[in-house]
């Protein structure tokens, strides 16, 4: 099973995942998925919410863990670029 939320540098990171009610052409399920970012000591609840650009254009993962993996490494960039560490592509 794949981890949908992890500590990084201070900030709980919590991946959301949603099934789209369509498949795609070949039937698969499509998922996409937001991630949560608070500080590891505040209550989970405050946390703000931000969408995974991939997600936000339209795109797609074909499983749960994709879109979770896909959460979570973009939690990890805005967490960078709230403390100023972000390396950019």
């Amino acid at each position: 099973m794949h981890q949908n939320n992890t500590v990084y540098k201070g900030y709980l990171l919590t991946a959301r995942v949603e099934r789209e009610s369509e498949g795609d052409d070949t039937g698969s399920p499509r998922f996409t998925a937001s991630v949560m970012v608070a500080p590891a000591d505040m209550i989970q609840r405050y946390g703000e919410p931000y969408p995974v650009p991939t997600f936000a254009k339209g795109d797609f993962a074909g499983s749960p863990r994709d879109a979770v993996h896909s959460a979570i490494s973009h939690g990890f960039d805005i967490v960078d670029a709230i403390q100023g560490t972000f390396a950019g592509p």
